[in-house]
Order: C-alpha cells, then structure tokens, then sequence
C-alpha cells in the first residue's frame, strides 16, 4: 500500500484558485521587497560615488577646505 502526497483528483476549484491567490500575494510582496532593496542599494551607490568624487577633487584637483567639505557632505 502506497502512502503519499499526491494531490486527489477532484480538487474543488475553489480551493485551487485560493491557492493561486495565496501565491500571487506572496510573489507581490517578495517583488516589492526587491524593488525596495534594490533602489536602496541605487542610492548607496549613487551616495558613494558622489563622495568618492568629492574627495579625488579635494585631493588632487582643488583643496575644498574645511567649508567646502562640509558643504560637499551635506550636498
């Protein structure tokens, strides 16, 4: 005798649009997460590279002085 997870036949259509629903739901969360995540990772990125130029200007461009650093930080 086999014993088993395999799904009856005469599954209610009910119940397996309600499974279809549960699944949508949770694929929208799971893409809104990612979609969030992702556009903060776009501003690190965008934040560190605004730095990072900041600072080869400070460097070996034009010495900005305390002012100017400041203001490029807040910027």
């Amino acid at each position: 005798m086999a014993t088993g997870t395999a799904i009856p036949a005469a599954t209610p259509r009910r119940a397996t649009l309600q499974v279809i629903d549960e699944q949508i739901g949770r694929t929208k969360r799971h893409l809104r997460i990612v979609d969030v995540l992702c556009s903060l990772a776009v501003l690190a990125v965008g934040a560190l590279s605004f730095l990072l130029v900041a600072a080869v200007i400070d460097h070996w461009i034009a010495p900005l002085g305390y002012a100017g650093r400041t203001l490029a930080f807040l910027g």
